[in-house]
């Protein structure tokens, strides 16, 4: 079957080179630039221009058309997302005068006085960009120069916003930078952990990176595999993981250490450390309403259910709401737990008639609670389960 992808691919591997060479641009500089920026670029090119001038004043603007005319070119003059990576790739690694394009685009950047639509200044649209072409180039004196100036969190977040939808080549993500890998590694799992993102991506990546957790490995990928090994119940591996990690007080470690005692029975445990990290969480962020991830949560609400008697109902209530609402995509799940609430407080009649499933796409935890509704809502069998 041939996917919309290998059919934008098709029309690119079609077109002639200078048409070639603007999209290639387009993927090398990621964000949406303005037209006379690309133009200048594009112009810079010196294999396609010996003479460091256009053929003919309107090249541009006729390429331009072309690709548009293909729906090669989109709104702000942006190609296909499906295309972005596969091109920097391409241009990169492949191309004769890739180092020509990496060039034009460093000196047009530099004596203009604007680059990107996207907000914030140049100085930092620029370091984001340098950050992602050093991990296509394994430029390592780029990647230090700019990792010296980010945060964890923003390596995070950058990570996230140029790779995480990106489908990656194993073997080729394998090649990058080791601290890299973990980033995109931690970003994708949590998009499939926590939302049921890259269903299709999960078994090339678990096969490589799992075959890497030997008695002898490098402990650099653990903590990306905490919320994995939480649903595997692979609790010995979660108690090793956490016991290594300096910041013992941090909520996030805390919040750990509560699904890792429910997941072994100890509930009054589990409530005091999901409170404990929960009023961390509140004085971080100054403000009451605030839970902590999707599955944290869900494991947190479980405990309530275990250790909650009928005056604590109130509680377990309060959460059950707060986290439909800060939890869209998983409101499915919360949902359904609030009927089982009802349920045992024999409030049957404010128990919705039925969980609607509004989105098809669910993530792997909804999935999971939703054929648990499905097959086991009756109260008996829920005080079964809890009790």
């Amino acid at each position: 079957m041939i996917t919309k992808t290998q059919n934008i691919l098709e029309m690119y591997q079609e077109l002639p080179e200078r048409a070639k060479a603007l999209m290639r641009l387009k993927a090398l500089s990621y964000f949406k630039v303005p037209l006379d920026t690309w133009r200048e670029c594009f112009y810079e090119l010196t294999y396609l221009f010996p003479k460091n001038e256009p053929s003919y004043v309107g090249e541009f603007n006729t390429l331009v058309g072309q690709l548009k005319s293909r729906d090669l070119i989109r709104r702000h003059e942006a190609i296909p997302s499906a295309l972005v990576h596969l091109l920097t790739r391409e241009t990169v690694d492949f191309c004769e005068h890739g180092p020509q394009y990496l060039e034009a685009l460093e000196k047009v950047a530099l004596k203009r006085n604007h680059w990107f639509y996207s907000e914030g200044s140049l100085e930092n649209q620029l370091r984001a960009n340098r950050f992602r072409l050093s991990v296509y180039t394994l430029d390592k004196k780029s990647y230090e120069e700019c990792r010296q100036k980010y945060k964890v969190a923003d390596i995070t977040r950058l990570c996230e916003q140029f790779f995480l939808q990106e489908n990656l080549d194993s073997d080729w993500l394998k090649t990058r930078f080791l601290e890299v890998q973990g980033y995109i590694l931690k970003a994708k799992l949590g998009g499939f952990l926590s939302q049921g993102l890259l269903e299709d991506q999960m078994p090339s990546l678990l096969t490589h990176y799992l075959a890497l957790r030997k008695p002898d490995h490098d402990p650099l990928f653990d903590p990306i595999f905490l919320g994995y090994d939480m649903l595997a119940g692979n609790t010995k591996k979660v108690a090793q993981t956490v016991a290594a990690v300096k910041e013992e007080n941090s909520a996030q470690v805390i919040v750990i250490k509560g699904g890792l005692a429910f997941l072994e029975n100890d509930h009054e445990a589990s409530l005091l450390y999901f409170e404990t990290a929960l009023k961390t969480l509140r004085k971080l962020a100054n403000k009451k309403n605030i839970l902590f991830g999707p599955q944290e949560t869900f494991f947190y609400i479980l405990a309530l259910f275990k250790s909650a008697s009928p005056e604590q109902y109130q509680q377990l209530h309060s959460v059950l709401n707060l986290a439909t609402e800060l939890m869209p995509r998983q409101s499915g799940v919360f949902e359904m737990l609030l009927n089982v609430l009802l349920k045992l407080q024999g409030r049957e009649s404010k128990v919705a008639a039925e969980t609607v499933i509004y989105d098809h796409s669910l993530d792997p935890l909804s999935k999971l609670i939703y054929a648990h509704n499905f097959f086991c809502i009756a109260v008996k069998v829920c005080k079964g389960l809890f009790w």
